[in-house]
């Protein structure tokens, strides 16, 4: 167990932490890049060749696969995290949309924020005039340009490298039952921020080494119930399909009564919490319980 422990903390440690300079120009930065210099004009006309192509796609009758145009356009990491963003969010978020409006294509524009950053935006209708900004960011990649992250919903219309910042705690703190539960959230949802390929494999790692079996059951159970109703990928952990940076700041842990505590965190326009309880083992203490927080005004503050 003590082997498998130190090879999930030297996989978790985080390499580097990216620079959270505030930006200097416009209100909604929320720090520059640390990429290398990019070529403007090939990102801008990268980013629009692939949004141009992505709206005639989804927009033709039938619609047409966009597999391979996200492949090309987008970093596998995005694209895996592109299921979970509509599973919490009910809408495409590459366009922040259920549907596809007339106007899309014509109103498309792209304009560069500064660095890595730029702004993707469309009018959805001339009647309207709703204007829909959103935030990408790209990468050099081989001979061209990749989107590796697309502002969520939930974000606005901010940007800029710390809104991919989050917890650099890298070992499980198991002086208490709620040190353990904080700094255990505290890395499991660093996973989430990391954006890593195959997140699936790197989150089973965690629970199978701080859940008993009987949670881990638990988490099974809940997926499974999740699945059959056509939604991939539920986590029982946090209540949701998807975990965001700036969400980690807010999780409370809270003594409720013998050996379970309630776990809450705010994002995505709400607030989650979940029951969890706790058992020894060893020195250190592993979670034995999940279940919804059924009474949380209970714990509130």
């Amino acid at each position: 167990m003590k082997s498998i422990k130190l090879f999930i903390v030297l996989q978790l440690i985080c390499a580097c932490r990216l620079s959270a300079q505030k930006h200097d120009t416009l209100p909604h930065a929320m720090g520059k890049t640390s990429y290398t210099s990019i070529s403007v004009e090939k990102a801008v006309s990268s980013i629009k060749a692939f949004y141009q192509s992505y709206i005639r796609r989804s927009s033709a009758q039938p619609s047409q696969s966009v597999d391979t145009l996200n492949a090309y356009y987008l970093t596998p990491a995005l694209i895996e995290r592109l299921d979970r963003l509509i599973y919490s969010t009910d809408a495409d978020p590459i366009l922040r949309a259920q549907d596809i409006s007339d106007n899309m294509l014509s109103s498309l524009n792209v304009r560069p924020l500064g660095g890595n950053w730029f702004m993707v935006s469309y009018i959805w209708s001339k009647e309207s005039g709703h204007r829909q900004d959103i935030p990408v960011r790209v990468k050099a990649y081989q001979d061209r340009y990749q989107i590796d992250y697309v502002t969520p919903a939930w974000n606005g219309a901010q940007y800029g490298d710390s809104l991919l910042l989050h917890s650099s705690v890298a070992v499980v703190d198991n002086a208490t039952p709620q040190a353990f539960l904080k700094s255990f959230y505290n890395i499991y949802t660093s996973a989430y921020c990391d954006m890593p390929e195959h997140l699936a494999g790197r989150l089973s790692m965690l629970r199978k080494v701080y859940m008993t079996d009987q949670a881990r059951q638990q988490y099974r159970m809940a997926e499974e119930v999740e699945k059959q109703d056509g939604y991939i990928g539920y986590d029982q952990l946090i209540d949701n399909f998807d975990f965001d940076a700036t969400w980690q700041p807010s999780i409370t842990v809270e003594h409720a009564d013998g050996d379970t505590y309630i776990v809450r965190y705010s994002g995505n326009g709400g607030s989650k919490s979940r029951r969890i309880e706790v058992v020894k083992s060893g020195k250190g203490y592993l979670i034995n319980a999940i279940s919804p927080n059924e009474k949380p005004d209970e714990t509130a503050r």
